[in-house]
């Protein structure tokens, strides 16, 4: 994983913020979380989708981020029908990014319509959505989210990123704590994302998340990294990465033909610049891999 490299975006478009990555759980897990969550994390409660669908969790970090654990109500069959993620399996499902302000939608769907990407995905108008919150205060905001893919007419979600901006104050949504960041594996934040994709469409995928996010990719060891920003900045912290990777062996490739393309693993920031801890074991779970870096 790489720390320093050059940046640069395209245009005056600020670097998109990481907002938030979504696993999708069996329904007795996100009730009583297993223990390779609740060895290492804080979970927050969180409540239920207007529909009823769903109900979450969050795992909330010192940079603004955060995992959003999710389950269907009772693993219910029904629930899934005609839901975004209904066809999903469990594990690293989809991901959001987010900007400050609002979303500027017609350059972003400009970008997508004119880049070389041979996959052709774009996205919906933003859509507003709300809830209330624990203490009863309102939550809104907007989600922008993948259209079916004018190739195969599949379902995108999770194939290229959310967008999600508040319209009410984003501590209301992702109430951030010193309690409920306090992570006892020592996370403070992510510092990679990585889209596995099929080697014969990386240079696609490449040029079609340079469009979405605005940014221009930095190439290393053959892979595009795609620079990211987080919601806090954190001193001596370096800004994460989203890193477009082929299969690196046969285990990747039966996954990848299994659960499409999408985010495979996460790198959490452990400590801050200078500070050294014990070696933490990945967390390798079904759809789920979660590695510990230590910045240099």
């Amino acid at each position: 994983m790489v720390e320093t490299v050059p940046i640069t975006s395209m245009g005056s478009m600020a670097i998109p913020q990481i907002d938030h990555v979504v696993l999708l759980l069996p329904y007795k897990d996100l009730m009583r979380p297993p223990p390779w969550i609740a060895r290492n994390f804080i979970v927050t409660p969180g409540g239920r989708s207007k529909d009823g669908q769903i109900e979450n969790r969050l795992i909330m970090f010192e940079d603004g981020s955060y995992i959003e654990l999710i389950a269907f109500i009772n693993d219910s069959t029904y629930l899934r029908n005609d839901h975004p993620y209904g066809t999903k399996h469990h594990g690293l499902i989809d991901f959001a990014l987010t900007t400050p302000g609002t979303l500027d939608y017609t350059s972003l769907h400009r970008r997508i319509t004119r880049c070389n990407s041979r996959i052709r995905i774009n996205y919906s108008v933003p859509v507003e959505r709300g809830r209330k919150n624990p203490g009863g205060a309102e939550i809104r905001y907007t989600i922008t989210a993948p259209e079916p893919s004018i190739t195969t007419q599949h379902n995108s979600h999770g194939q290229i990123p959310l967008w999600c901006h508040d319209l009410t104050p984003r501590d209301r949504r992702v109430p951030l704590t010193m309690d409920n960041t306090d992570h006892p594996c020592g996370a403070i934040g992510i510092a990679q994302l990585t889209l596995r994709v099929h080697a014969s469409s990386k240079a696609d995928y490449t040029d079609l998340y340079s469009a979405i996010m605005g940014t221009t990719p930095v190439w290393r060891l053959g892979n595009a990294m795609l620079p990211l920003d987080t919601p806090e900045t954190l001193p001596d912290v370096p800004r994460p990465w989203l890193v477009v990777e082929g299969p690196q062996n046969g285990e990747d490739e039966v996954e990848l033909s299994r659960r499409g393309v999408g985010i495979s693993e996460i790198f959490l920031r452990v400590g801050r610049k200078g500070e050294r801890g014990p070696a933490r074991e990945s967390i390798r779970e079904e759809g789920v891999m979660i590695h510990f870096s230590y910045l240099p």
